[in-house]
């Protein structure tokens, strides 16, 4: 059975060096792509893959580029696929959380949305997972 919805990865690693499996997720994002054109279909966003190279990409701010930093300045898109029902997976360092959590709550804040209620009515929903070590 083949997946039908979009998918977002936000891939956060110090390096480019670190980016795991980027030959793969290029293909796919190609192969996507590819049969989009020659259905006639609009498909680009089926596969869409952001990266955070913390040494190496900066955010807005002039600082270090990490996964919070996209969320932030993609922050309409996030709300939107969330409130149309998306799921969201956090894996990683545990170290990581408290970043993403404070800059959802800054959007989610200038939205004119209560952080805490939202994120547990996504929680409630099984919309928000977090799996960190």
């Amino acid at each position: 059975h083949l997946f039908n919805g979009r998918a977002w990865l936000i891939l956060g690693v110090p390096t480019t060096s670190s980016l795991l499996y980027k030959p793969e997720f290029d293909a796919m994002q190609e192969g996507i792509q590819s049969r989009s054109s020659s259905n006639n279909d609009n498909n680009d966003d089926k596969l869409r893959i952001d990266y955070a190279v913390s040494r190496e990409m900066t955010n807005d701010r002039g600082g270090k580029l990490y996964v919070q930093d996209v969320l932030r300045e993609n922050s309409g898109e996030l709300f939107e696929r969330l409130e149309g029902g998306a799921v969201v997976y956090f894996c990683g360092l545990k170290g990581m959380m408290p970043g993403i959590l404070e800059a959802l709550r800054e959007v989610a804040t200038a939205r004119g949305l209560d952080w805490t209620e939202t994120l547990k009515k996504y929680q409630a929903n099984h919309q928000w997972h977090v799996e960190v070590y």
